[in-house]
């Protein structure tokens, strides 16, 4: 468990081991990267149902939060998405932003 705000202590070791190996190591700010697609930068949607595994709502349905669509006009179908691949897709994006022009994309800035 992590508070928010905080990296979580797993993540720590990690850019430790990375460290000590020589790597360089950065933090990227999650902010929107699993939201938009990261193809077109459109709005990713939940849309997939799945039986609830909560023995409270048996029986119910409830949303599936690993996989998201994008409708935009921009595709010539629905894409299809998984959320952490997707979010790691815009890292890089932002990453590449950085070490190009020295900025975050307007698009994953707080202040949009």
């Amino acid at each position: 468990e992590n508070m928010k705000g905080k990296e979580p202590t797993i993540c720590k070791k990690f850019r430790r081991i990375f460290r000590n190996a020589g790597y360089k190591t950065y933090l990227v700010n999650e902010f929107r990267t699993s939201k938009l697609c990261n193809c077109c930068n459109g709005e990713l949607e939940l849309f997939l149902e799945k039986p609830s595994k909560k023995p409270k709502r048996k029986g119910e349905k409830e949303l599936c939060y690993g996989i998201l669509r994008c409708h935009s006009v921009k595709h010539k179908s629905e894409i299809y998405h998984n959320r952490d691949k997707n979010a790691v897709q815009n890292m890089l994006k932002i990453v590449k932003s950085i070490f190009n022009t020295g900025k975050r994309p307007e698009i994953f800035c707080r202040s949009c």
